[in-house]
């Protein structure tokens, strides 16, 4: 939000952020590190990727004739953390997304609110036990399993993960939501 700025940022001719910014970015969020590549290439370092859809799914950037720019909400946000962490807890469950994802997010956002989940598998098991009391179903008519939970919450775990506020899976074990995790689930329920 602060580097694309009031004057927006001009997208290479392949619709991508120049290769600058993307290093910059990987290199700020503390994601360098970790990566294996150059790290400067939008189409394929998946982090700034993810990073920019969730704000384009958010609505606080929008792609315009080559260019990202902020749309006037976001601009306060500018070198205000605290104001930013408003705007995207208020677009959390407001954002793109199908019916099933915006039911199985806002469970979500609910048990992370009100402390009752605290690991990967316990937001699995509650999200989907209440989406099929809910007479949820999957596409060939059968209940629901944990398999799901990932690709029905995925709005809201893309925001969490590119935040830095939500790791589970892979090699990494669970980290129990913070604080900023829940504060961020009760300002997305108001």
């Amino acid at each position: 939000i602060d580097h694309i700025g009031v004057e927006g940022l001009t997208l290479t001719k392949a619709g991508w952020m120049p290769p600058a910014v993307v290093l910059e970015g990987m290199t700020a969020l503390g994601w360098r590190d970790d990566w294996i590549g150059e790290a400067n290439r939008e189409d394929l370092t998946y982090p700034m990727r993810e990073l920019r859809a969730s704000a384009e799914r958010l609505r606080l950037i929008r792609k315009v004739k080559g260019r990202l720019e902020l749309v006037g909400r976001t601009r306060p946000a500018i070198g205000r953390p605290a104001v930013l962490a408003e705007q995207i807890a208020r677009m959390l469950l407001r954002q793109r997304m199908t019916d099933g994802q915006r039911v199985a997010s806002t469970i979500f956002t609910i048990g992370l609110a009100d402390g009752s989940i605290a690991t990967r598998r316990e937001a699995g098991r509650q999200v989907i036990d209440v989406l099929n009391e809910l007479g949820y179903v999957d596409s060939q008519g059968r209940e629901l399993d944990q398999r799901g939970f990932t690709s029905l919450t995925e709005p809201a775990l893309d925001v969490l993960y590119a935040l830095g506020l939500w790791r589970a899976g892979g090699r990494r074990r669970d980290v129990p939501p913070t604080t900023a995790v829940r504060a961020i689930a009760r300002l997305a329920l108001k």
